[in-house]
């Protein structure tokens, strides 16, 4: 094992709050390993091995079942239907209970393997950008995990005591299951997007320190050898070879001034303009299997946030109208129920708000690279061999642009939120209009 992988702290290491938790929500039906001859963490997705794993993912997952098939028995009875009634009970409410059902389902079946490359993908990341800086561990998933368990699970608890009386006790409980399921799925997400942001930061980080090198080297070379055989290296053509160099290459630091340690650091920062693109379309890669597994996910959040924000809404404004004939509701005070709408609302956009901005953080971060690789190239004391790999850089930011989408449907972006919102007033009008 060499030593960067011996200093290497797993991405697990940080999320361990995260995972149990999902675990216990049946979102985890694998485990994590780690490899004794590379010390990197890989997923074990052998069913065998994780049989209980399993067997309690689909304990959870036929529990929502009982729950949905509950819920419609006890849809059936009422007679009050309305655009509010069809909005909330026929759309919003069986949405959220399919959105957890298909989380569990999926992670059961097609994204096992994904999640195992996927992971990999992360580590091999992590391991290449370590010689730039240390491992870091990210404290926030305590804070998250403290604030999910102490503050959200007992008001989701309360939240569906008090709503008891529209449905039952057990249906209100499935449905917050199901919205503790989904807010899972939507911290993963976002805490892969930071994960992928970290590493695209550190990548224009190793970048500036490479352009930094190759220009000391260019500057050594101008002063001490101006008709040295250096100047005859861009002659040669060395970028082809270059192109089936081993990623193992590592950034030299350009300490010894001698002719021959020029060339040799020539040849050795182009090596490293080729990791950093090599490391670029392994994040390419890592978006993708995001993309691939959560988009689905993610267009189903962002449909079911719009109905829920318009049904609490929606709920308030009539709580507020009818509050002087009807004060008492399901044998509890109106404004309590008028407190539970506006916590929810605030529940959903913030979801909604958590969403587009990672994925805005992350994008922007992409772009900086870009930005980046195009100030370097209108420099002019730079070697032909760096410029092509520079310019080749530059076509693969271009084509391979960073982008989350929500099942190919949409960019997930901060234009997603004013979309978001803009669909939700024009709803509520609609609605108040048809009552």
């Amino acid at each position: 094992m060499s030593r960067i992988q011996a200093n290497y702290v797993g991405i697990i290491s940080s999320v361990k709050p995260l995972y149990f938790l999902c675990k216990i929500a049946g979102l985890v039906p694998f485990s994590f390993s780690v490899d004794l001859e590379t010390g990197t963490e890989i997923i074990n997705t052998n069913i065998y091995s994780n049989i209980f794993s399993v067997a309690w993912s689909l304990l959870v997952f036929f529990v929502l079942v009982g729950g949905t098939i509950h819920y419609c028995f006890a849809m059936i009875s009422s007679t009050n239907i309305t655009a509010f009634y069809i909005t909330a009970f026929m759309v919003s409410f069986p949405l959220t209970l399919l959105m957890s059902k298909l989380a569990i389902l999926m992670n059961l079946t097609l994204n096992r393997q994904k999640f195992s490359d996927l992971w990999k993908k992360l580590n091999d990341i992590d391991i290449a950008l370590l010689q730039y800086g240390g491992p870091r561990k990210n404290i926030w998933f305590k804070v998250e995990m403290a604030f999910l368990l102490l503050i959200i699970l007992p008001w989701m608890c309360a939240d569906a005591w008090l709503w008891a009386g529209r449905i039952t006790f057990f249906g209100e409980a499935i449905l917050r299951l199901s919205h503790l399921v989904q807010m899972l799925v939507v911290i993963q997400f976002c805490k892969l997007t930071q994960l992928l942001r970290r590493s695209l930061k550190d990548l224009n980080k190793a970048l500036t320190v490479n352009i930094d090198n190759e220009l000391r080297t260019s500057f050594i070379a101008a002063k001490e050898y101006p008709n040295s055989r250096y100047r005859k290296v861009n002659s040669i053509g060395i970028t082809p070879v270059i192109r089936h160099i081993s990623t193992q290459c590592i950034l030299a630091n350009v300490e010894d001034i001698s002719e021959e340690s020029i060339i040799s650091n020539s040849f050795t920062e182009a090596c490293s303009f080729l990791k950093i693109r090599r490391i670029y379309g392994q994040i390419y890669e890592a978006v993708d299997y995001v993309n691939s597994i959560y988009g689905l996910p993610m267009l189903l959040e962002f449909v079911r946030n719009i109905l829920a924000v318009i049904v609490n809404i929606f709920q308030i404004t009539t709580i507020f109208r009818n509050r002087t004939e009807q004060s008492i509701i399901y044998g509890l005070p109106s404004y309590v129920f008028t407190f539970l709408g506006a916590c929810w609302v605030i529940v959903f956009i913030s979801r909604e708000a958590a969403v587009t901005f990672s994925c805005h953080m992350a994008t922007s971060e992409a772009r900086k690279i870009q930005d980046n690789v195009q100030i370097i190239l209108l420099r002019q004391n730079i070697r032909e061999e760096t410029m092509e790999q520079l310019k080749l850089f530059s076509a693969q930011l271009t084509a391979n642009m960073i982008r989350f989408t929500a099942f190919g449907f949409f960019t997930l972006s901060l234009s997603t939120l004013s979309t978001f919102i803009a669909s939700v007033i024009t709803y509520i009008v609609v609605l108040e209009q048809m009552k």
